[in-house]
């Protein structure tokens, strides 16, 4: 403090000494003020250069990937701690390349002046924009991203009115990847001067709905696309003729869908927001052929099991599987030995009104079929005849009663080829020794075998060696030669003959 005084008192003398200006009150505060901040910035300096902290101790290009840690609303704040990191954590452009909507910001003038900052911090490389709020923004906000389009990488906006999105794209933007708008006031617009050489690196458009040109140049550097509530997706391919991936979402009507895929496309998907709506239908009318991805919502299964089934010589696989949400769903998800896959959705009541034994034809090569909690789903495939199948898996999520299996036996699934039945218990809970039991013993009225034994019946779960020697497994002998235990809490497998568990406690 002492050092401090004469400072003080210094400064006042020298202004005494050199200065005409008669000293009066307001500037002999100004001076001390003035005396005092250059102390204290002294101090400052010549403490962290005696006492460094972690981050100097650092080489820059480690201390900027520190800072890079932080989230950019943040970072302005450590800009002011001291000059060093200051220096930091201007040093790094790229620290400053990404904006986000800051949540606690309100004031339009607090958001403009942020963006602003990191705009000119940023400069001159790509940056990204994320305005994932719906908060109108201003046109000043409108206004500074588009003197800076030409840098812009990524754009993610929601809420906002299609119009000051079409403005700010319609222009060159040599560096733009992705543009995602989403929950737009109005359909979004493609800019008529889009083309290889304007957006020549733009690949992905994610737009909530659409409006195409007349005259459109084919954009071929998109390879994904998502749309929501796009009222006609016929010519999609044409303003896109080389996209891989695409997302339709609301759909209206099959009739507004493509009737041919490009040779491109990889992934097809279609996410229905009306229970009720069929997106399968176009099945029948469409020249679509089998993907490597494709996702759709159908009222009939039968409708897309015999689309991807038609013409199959090859080997294919089906797994089942019931979701309790907010409306039950039944997904049935298909795939072929090519690796071409086909997911369908559908309300567990129409799944229950299917008779798979209609689609028996189409059912011929299925050769590995996988059902979560069949009890639910065994009842719809009464009748049915599976020629070709050798692996058939029960994914028991949860332990059934005796009484909610179909256990008439007389219209049993068939599955004459069969080689491995799996039941495959939750790994969240041990086995219910009694009820399992009573569960295996229900094979025989649950499936139609062959004449002669299949080869291996796996059980697997918690606990589940709790099932080997010391239960009488003799009713195993009529349908199986094998019986194998995996116990996933002791990640254990035993095997055991059929024979030996059906003797293992005589004597």
């Amino acid at each position: 403090m002492d050092a401090l005084h004469q400072s003080i008192l210094d400064a006042l003398g020298t202004h005494t000494a050199t200065s005409s200006e008669q000293l009066t009150v307001d500037n002999a505060v100004a001076l001390v003020q003035d005396t005092v901040r250059a102390a204290v910035a002294t101090f400052a300096y010549t403490w962290n250069q005696g006492h460094r902290d972690i981050l100097l101790r650092l080489p820059l290009e480690l201390r900027v990937d520190c800072l890079d840690l932080l989230h950019r609303n943040s970072l302005l704040s450590v800009s002011h701690v001291s000059r060093d990191w200051r220096a930091t954590a201007l040093s790094g452009p790229q620290l400053w390349n990404s904006f986000q909507f800051p949540r606690s910001m309100y004031r339009q003038d607090d958001i403009l002046a942020l963006l602003d900052t990191m705009l000119q911090r940023s400069s001159p490389g790509p940056f990204d924009f994320f305005w994932i709020h719906n908060v109108r923004m201003s046109s000043d906000v409108v206004a500074l991203l588009t003197a800076h389009a030409a840098r812009l990488r990524r754009v993610v906006v929601t809420g906002q009115d299609h119009k000051v999105l079409s403005s700010l794209l319609d222009r060159p933007m040599q560096l733009l990847q992705t543009l995602e708008a989403v929950n737009l006031y109005g359909p979004f617009k493609i800019s008529k001067t889009w083309n290889d050489q304007s957006v020549p690196l733009l690949r992905a458009l994610e737009l909530y709905s659409i409006r195409l040109p007349p005259k459109i140049i084919p954009l071929r550097m998109i390879t994904s696309l998502s749309l929501e509530t796009c009222a006609d997706c016929r010519h999609i391919f044409d303003a896109f003729p080389c996209v891989q991936t695409v997302e339709l979402r609301g759909v209206t009507h099959s009739s507004h869908l493509p009737s041919e895929f490009p040779q491109s496309l990889l992934s097809f998907s279609m996410l229905s927001l009306d229970p009720d709506e069929d997106n399968s239908f176009h099945l029948r009318t469409s020249n679509w052929r089998r993907l490597q991805y494709m996702k759709m919502h159908s009222v009939d299964p039968g409708v897309p099991i015999h689309w991807f089934a038609n013409g199959l010589a090859q080997r294919w696989n089906m797994a089942i599987k019931v979701l309790y949400d907010a409306g039950t769903t039944a997904n049935i998800r298909m795939r072929n030995a090519e690796g071409h896959k086909l997911y369908v959705s559908t309300n567990y009541c129409d799944f229950r009104d299917c008779r798979f034994a209609n689609s028996a034809g189409d059912l011929h090569h299925l050769t590995t079929l996988v059902l979560h909690e069949p009890h639910l789903l065994l009842h719809s495939m009464r009748d049915l005849t599976l020629s070709a199948l050798t692996t058939l898996t029960f994914r028991m999520d949860s332990e059934p009663r005796t009484e909610d299996w179909p256990g008439d036996g007389e219209n049993a699934l068939s599955v004459p080829a069969l080689e491995k039945l799996s039941f495959i218990y939750s790994v969240q809970h041990d086995i219910d020794v009694s009820r399992t039991m009573s569960t295996l013993q229900l094979i025989p009225s649950i499936l139609t075998l062959g004449e002669t034994p299949f080869e291996t019946l796996l059980i697997v779960g918690r606990g589940v060696l709790a099932l080997g020697p010391e239960e009488d497994f003799a009713f195993a002998l009529e349908f199986c030669e094998l019986v194998e235990f995996e116990d996933t809490a002791l990640d254990h497998t035993e095997e055991l003959p059929a024979d030996i568990a059906a003797n293992a406690n005589t004597g």
